[in-house]
């Protein structure tokens, strides 16, 4: 897994196309991606991504971006006392506070200097882009990657899960954590890192389930006939999963915090206004959601069938195995809000580098022209399916100046003048 060589001139061109303005620079490192240098301007347009976030302060119905929320938990944590944050830090370690603490960490700590909310974005935006370049880099440094049409399908695939995710940073940061340690213990064979999972939940509740995945993935990881039966088990009784869920909760103790948002999250009225509530377009929203997790699964069936002729005895293999394991749970819950229509983005880098390193060239790829035209599709669209941001989303959290200004400028104007 290395970079490939080039030029210092093209490093040069690459530098001052930053300096004039990060979004040409995005379209430059696009098209070299198998170099360090690409991945160097990705990393600086993503964090200036960061601080060039903005957003108001009050939340509606028709402006109600979860980055408001964050926003406005910042700003009310300059009020916050240390006693009274490391009150509730006490109390998160011994269980009796909230599910994660990244937030309030992150919240606390810039809040002692700044009141600028810019600067507590642009610090998620460094953790988010760390580990989301640390992932991609297996993804471009593979052999089979080029600049073809389907590779740059499945890199749209790998990179769902997008900067524009900032905007509700507790889970997806700890989504890329999470394929960034699955990638260096399944295909490195670093066990070391294997920690990192272990340690999501501290980033957002409800990776709990991961390391309970990797306990299941140890005792069944051999059992590949048994995953794929729960596999297609799993598309066929999504909605047995409220049952069990709700009756899990009886087992749990009342006040914990699981415990409670699990009654939210499954709560027959909320669950029927995610689920069914809504109004004008939002019969096109459940149909290209349907859509997309359909061919998302017809993907992962199509890997199965050429499991044994194309993945089996590779190194792919034991990372196939535990991507079926998060597509089982994520098909299994997906009627329960904010749970399976959230994890299959965790599976879909996953997805996306098996698909690359072991069907690539194969007459399965006319499956990706379908998956190509969906993406097309839902960037030009108003609003978006799942974690796919649409074009749209990114210009309601970016001021015109981002598109015609030098990073140095919105650096000054975002961080020192705001």
């Amino acid at each position: 897994m290395h970079w490939q060589k080039e030029s210092n001139t093209n490093t040069y061109i690459k530098a001052l196309a930053f300096f004039l303005n990060p979004t040409i620079s995005l379209f430059l490192a696009l098209f070299s991606l198998k170099t360090k240098s690409s991945c160097v301007l990705l990393f600086a347009f993503f964090v200036t991504f960061g601080f060039s976030y903005t957003v108001s302060d009050v939340r509606t119905e028709e402006n109600n971006l979860d980055g408001i929320s964050y926003r406005n938990d910042f700003e009310e944590y300059a009020n916050i006392s240390s006693e009274t944050f490391y009150d509730s830090l006490a109390d998160y370690v011994t269980l009796q506070g909230g599910l994660d603490f990244y937030k309030d960490v992150v919240c606390y700590f810039v809040s002692r200097f700044t009141a600028n909310y810019h600067v507590m974005f642009f610090v998620v935006s460094l953790v988010f882009s760390f580990f989301c370049l640390k992932s991609l880099k297996y993804f471009v440094t593979d052999k089979n990657f080029s600049n073809s049409i389907f590779c740059f399908i499945l890199l749209y695939l790998f990179v769902s899960n997008q900067i524009f995710n900032i905007n509700n940073f507790r889970f997806y940061t700890a989504a890329w954590i999470a394929n960034f340690s699955l990638l260096k213990w399944l295909i490195d064979g670093n066990k070391k890192l294997l920690l990192l999972l272990f340690i999501t939940p501290f980033f957002h509740g409800s990776f709990i389930l991961i390391p309970i995945m990797v306990i299941i993935y140890l005792f069944f990881c051999k059992s590949y006939r048994y995953l794929t039966i729960a596999f297609v088990l799993s598309l066929v009784f999504s909605e047995l999963s409220l049952e069990v869920f709700r009756n899990a909760i009886e087992y749990m103790p009342a006040e914990s915090a699981l415990a409670l948002k699990m009654s939210v999250y499954t709560d027959e009225n909320y669950v029927y206004k995610i689920n069914e509530g809504g109004s004008g377009f939002i019969w096109v929203v459940r149909l290209l959601e349907a859509f997309t997790r359909i061919l998302i699964n017809v993907l992962v069936l199509v890997l199965i069938v050429n499991y044994n002729k194309y993945i089996r005895h590779t190194n792919f293999q034991q990372l196939f195995h535990f991507m079926l394991l998060i597509m089982i749970f994520a098909n299994f819950t997906m009627f329960i809000p904010s749970t399976g229509n959230r994890f299959i983005i965790l599976a879909m880098p996953l997805l996306a580098y098996i698909w690359l390193g072991c069907l690539l060239n194969t007459r399965n790829d006319k499956w990706l022209y379908l998956l190509g035209l969906l993406f097309v599709m839902q960037a030009t669209l108003p609003f978006a399916i799942y974690s796919f941001p649409c074009v749209r989303l990114y210009f309601r959290v970016l001021e015109s100046s981002f598109f015609c200004s030098s990073p140095l400028w919105l650096f000054l104007k975002y961080i020192l003048w705001f």
